[in-house]
């Protein structure tokens, strides 16, 4: 069960940034239908999607990103600076 469990777990840690990304294109999806289309509300959804894509590519490279970003640290301060 506890297998399980943690599948879950690593699922979750890995894309639960990306359902939070989901949430404010839900919405400014929802408020454009509800408040008809204006320029606030198309600028809202283009913000959103913007930030849903970022998050969407940024999410399975980012434990990458600051391993390699720990690797160049130590390199710098090996070397004295």
């Amino acid at each position: 069960m506890d297998l399980g469990n943690q599948d879950i777990n690593d699922l979750l840690n890995k894309y639960g940034a990306i359902s939070v990304a989901v949430a404010p294109l839900t919405a400014s999806l929802f408020a454009r239908m509800v408040f008809g289309k204006s320029k606030m509300m198309t600028n809202t959804v283009r913000l959103s999607a913007g930030w849903l894509a970022a998050r969407a590519f940024l999410t399975p490279h980012v434990e990458q990103m600051q391993q390699t970003l720990m690797q160049r640290t130590s390199l710098i301060h090996k070397n004295g600076f």
